[in-house]
């Protein structure tokens, strides 16, 4: 992974933010299995897909909503 560089006083250093993933149930998996849901999988796979593409963004944790 790739970040960006900066210049703090004297010092070059990384430039990165932690983000937490808030997944959040349907009407649906109220009703069901929430950690096999399509939602949840897809809301997690959207989630990963984009963070990818990011050079300052790295994932600290998720939390699914109960």
């Amino acid at each position: 992974m790739w970040h960006r560089i900066v210049k703090k006083g004297n010092f070059m250093q990384r430039e990165c933010y932690c983000a937490a993933v808030y997944l959040r149930l349907s009407r649906e998996d109220a009703r069901g299995n929430v950690l096999g849901s399509n939602s949840i999988g897809s809301q997690r796979d959207l989630i990963d897909s984009f963070v990818r593409k990011q050079d300052d963004i790295e994932i600290y944790d998720d939390y699914i909503e109960k």
